[in-house]
């Protein structure tokens, strides 16, 4: 049986209480763990990938991050970013590149380097 990802997706933010919109004002790294743990699981168990998303910040100090953010998938050590889909017209994009994982097309994604994880939240090392 194949997966439907956009639909899996959809249940996903239901089940949640997410939106395709929730952190149009920001979010900090707290609820990046909070909504990036919840993630990983579903991918992990209804697509069954197995790698984790994470938040890619600019900087850190500690377990404090801030500054310009992405979301990434981190698979074998590397990260790849991603459209993040709890921004206005990211869901599409984050689909589209989610497919690309479950196929294993890694090529076709954009992957850069991090130092200094807490949980799930990252440090860009560029």
């Amino acid at each position: 049986m194949t997966i439907s990802i956009p639909l899996s997706f959809a249940k996903f933010l239901q089940a949640h209480v997410f939106s395709t919109t929730m952190w149009e004002n920001g979010y900090d790294s707290d609820e990046s763990n909070r909504v990036c743990a919840a993630m990983t699981e579903w991918a992990q168990r209804d697509l069954g990938i197995s790698g984790e998303f994470v938040i890619i910040w600019s900087a850190n100090q500690g377990a404090v991050f801030s500054g310009d953010c992405e979301l990434a998938y981190l698979h074998a050590n590397r990260a790849y970013l991603l459209p993040n889909p709890y921004l206005e017209g990211n869901a599409e994009g984050f689909i589209h590149a989610l497919q690309k994982i479950v196929e294993g097309h890694w090529s076709e994604l954009y992957d850069v380097p991090f130092s200094h994880r807490v949980l799930y939240n990252v440090v860009s090392c560029v």
